[in-house]
């Protein structure tokens, strides 16, 4: 995502599923805005989540693994949670079995840092991009926000709306 090999532009851009929380470096998520920017038409419009930057402590952070069991499958999620770098680590392991009989093994081991609100409206604007609405995204029934839904455009398209 920060070098788009993309030969025309769009109306609509999405990147979901906090994708953008992977890039651990500002410098790496200034470089996709700006990508993203190239490929956006003049009214274009952005639309992208990250996880919310409480989401880390209170749910990376946790001392006990996460894990999810059924008959054909085990899934197990241990995460940490760096304040001073805000970069969480997890690794999920488990196994899967497939309808033709056949175990699917998982080992992976994920990074994301979190970004506060106002790091990524400068990320934006160093792209050339402003945000038009910011809304808390609360999929479960929990109560706390667990995403930042961003929808963007070009810097001056936000003040026209």
């Amino acid at each position: 995502m920060r070098a788009l090999p993309l030969r025309r532009t769009f109306a609509r851009v999405t990147c979901l599923y906090d994708s953008l929380n992977h890039l651990k470096d500002r410098n790496d998520l200034v470089a996709a805005f700006r990508e993203t920017a190239g490929a956006m038409d003049r009214d274009a419009l952005l639309l992208f989540d990250v996880n919310h930057p409480d989401v880390y402590p209170a749910i990376w952070g946790n001392d006990q693994p996460f894990i999810a069991d059924g008959n054909n499958f085990h899934l197990e999620m241990a995460t940490s949670y760096r304040s001073r770098d805000r970069i969480a680590q997890a690794m999920v392991t488990g196994w899967a079995d497939l309808p033709s009989g056949q175990r699917v093994t998982i080992r992976e081991r994920r990074e994301q840092r979190a970004y506060s609100e106002r790091e990524i409206i400068n990320a934006l604007a160093a792209a050339g991009l402003a945000p038009i609405e910011v809304t808390e995204f609360v999929p479960y029934a929990e109560g706390s926000s667990v995403k930042l839904f961003f929808v963007c455009g070009r810097v001056g398209m936000a003040a026209a709306e």
